[in-house]
């Protein structure tokens, strides 16, 4: 009987042979247009984008990544808005002794919203950003507008702004912003110690054990992350700073999380609205929000701003469907939302 099972062994060796050959065929222009619909794929990028974004690249001199972007799209692309950085071809090949170690780097490379390079010169030192890697954060550690300057984890932007479409933007950077350590006789990510804002959330959790009356807002994030709430984590994770310096002291929340928020690509200030909108500086358990009448106003973290709440169905303005729980602590309960809240969507009030 011929043997059925997979040596996993050959793994790595197929991958990797599989990569190089892709870097080849695509360095001498030999790649042929890939036939399978990438519309199937989530969040579903469109083709003619993924191929002109490779020709950008391999034209620019990355030509490992403008062999990987096609044949590998999920790895970038988490979420409609991308930002990569791109990174030198022997770093790919360095990297691709393992799918899943490639696959990580990648992710940490790649932002789940659009930047633009002038994007990035409007954004001050110690700027913390999101990746695909969550919890995992990158950090502008130097940045020069008229020098036209950005560091990213003491790594420099060498070419910016290779493609710009309307919900993609690609830079080229002089290396990796993570290195290769090893860990069991195989290789894992290094990830930077130094760097301020680097695992905030488990920064947030130590702050919140100085005072056990504080909210820990890295629970809170990991929570939103573990029960499928991505693209909300990374909203909240991404102006916490704000919501630390101007409610420090809040002991309890309740948090409306939309399952979608589409909103990531949204200036600052108007992304920090939205999801301070979204948030309660109290805990209202289920049954004592299923207790509240219609018509109920509650203050939310937007200054002068109430949410208003249906009384039959307990939901909030706008939402039809009954709110689900999907963490409840002492001082912390997070509901799944239908959809996010717009602005119009709460009630502005005089105090």
């Amino acid at each position: 009987m011929a043997a059925s099972c997979f040596h996993h062994w050959r793994a790595p060796i197929y991958f990797t042979a599989s990569l190089l050959l892709a870097f080849i065929a695509i360095s001498t222009g030999l790649l042929p247009a890939r036939t399978v619909p990438l519309e199937n794929s989530e969040p579903g990028i469109p083709l003619p984008l993924l191929l002109k974004a490779s020709t950008s690249l391999r034209r620019a001199g990355f030509a490992g990544l403008a062999a990987l972007l096609p044949v590998y799209p999920e790895y970038f692309f988490s979420l409609p808005n991308t930002t990569i950085f791109a990174i030198p071809d022997s770093s790919i090949l360095d990297f691709s002794v393992s799918p899943l170690l490639l696959r990580d780097l990648v992710r940490y490379q790649t932002m789940p919203m659009k930047l633009s390079m002038g994007d990035l010169l409007e954004k001050p030192k110690q700027s913390c950003l999101p990746t695909s890697l969550q919890p995992r954060n990158i950090i502008i550690t130097n940045s020069d507008k008229e020098l036209m300057l950005v560091e990213i984890n003491n790594i420099a932007l060498t070419y910016p702004d290779i493609f710009l479409a309307d919900n993609l933007a690609i830079h080229g950077v002089l290396a990796p912003f993570v290195s290769a350590k090893e860990e069991d006789g195989e290789l894992a990510l290094n990830f930077p110690e130094s760097l301020e804002c680097e695992s905030k959330a488990h920064e947030l959790a130590s702050v919140a054990h100085e005072s056990d009356d504080n909210v820990d807002w890295g629970t809170v994030i990991h929570s939103l992350s573990s029960n499928g709430f991505i693209s909300f984590a990374i909203a909240l994770n991404s102006v916490l700073d704000g919501i630390l310096n101007d409610d420090a002291d809040i002991n309890s929340v309740t948090i409306f999380a939309p399952l979608e928020f589409p909103f990531l690509s949204s200036e600052w200030d108007v992304l920090e609205r939205i999801v301070r909108a979204h948030i309660l500086p109290q805990k209202y358990s289920p049954k004592e929000l299923a207790a509240l009448p219609g018509g109920t106003l509650l203050k939310t973290l937007v200054p002068n701003r109430l949410l208003k709440i249906h009384g039959k169905e307990n939901s909030t303005e706008g939402v039809d469907a009954e709110l689900q729980c999907i963490f409840e602590s002492a001082n912390i309960v997070i509901y799944n939302k239908s959809r996010p809240l717009e602005m119009t969507e709460t009630k502005q009030f005089s105090s």
